[in-house]
């Protein structure tokens, strides 16, 4: 089973709608994957941690979105190391994507740019053509760990291109969903029939 964990103040407070979250589970469902919880937390590594360890208990794959980025607030990669009790290191794929990225607009590469750059050992990166935060997965004791970026720009074409054939391959639910579009007619009137 999938679980979805948003991460993030701004999902938190609801300065953002969770969009991200919504294209993710519609295209799970629609691929016939079993989707379980969606969760949303804020940048606190202790929630996060807590919230993977609570997800961890019944799902499978768990697909983090948000929390990749170069400052003191992007904890999520931080978390997971936590959790797998692993050490980050620096990918040097993704320290040179970082700073391909920054030379195009003529910024320096710094700390936080830096930190962008670390991932559990056992991780596969995953491109991002269209921000410096790459993406990420990571199997551990039969569960896998999806990376995600926040920025729906970024977060759903690595879905789409790179997370989901991989997801295709997996074990499929054999629930089918029957989806009723009714006009005119109360709610509570169908719950009778």
């Amino acid at each position: 089973m999938i679980a979805i964990l948003a991460t993030g103040d701004e999902i938190i407070h609801g300065d953002t709608l969770n969009t991200n979250g919504q294209a993710i589970a519609h295209v799970l469902t629609s691929e016939g994957l079993s989707l379980g919880l969606h969760l949303s937390c804020g940048d606190n590594e202790l929630e996060l941690l807590a919230c993977l360890k609570f997800l961890c208990k019944k799902h499978d794959i768990i697909i983090l979105i948000g929390g990749l980025g170069p400052t003191s607030d992007d904890r999520t990669r931080f978390a997971l190391g936590r959790f797998l009790n692993t050490p980050l290191i620096e990918f040097s794929e993704a320290t040179t994507h970082i700073q391909a990225r920054l030379d195009r607009a003529k910024l320096k590469l710094n700390v936080g740019n830096r930190q962008q750059a670390l991932f559990p050992p056992a991780s596969t990166l995953l491109p991002n053509p269209n921000g410096t935060a790459m993406g990420c997965y990571c199997p551990w004791q039969n569960k896998l760990f999806i990376l995600l970026p926040g920025p729906p720009r970024e977060c759903l074409p690595m879905f789409n291109n790179h997370i989901l054939p991989i997801l295709q391959q997996t074990q499929h639910t054999d629930k089918h969903l029957l989806k009723w579009r009714l006009f005119g007619v109360a709610e509570g009137a169908i719950a009778e029939v």
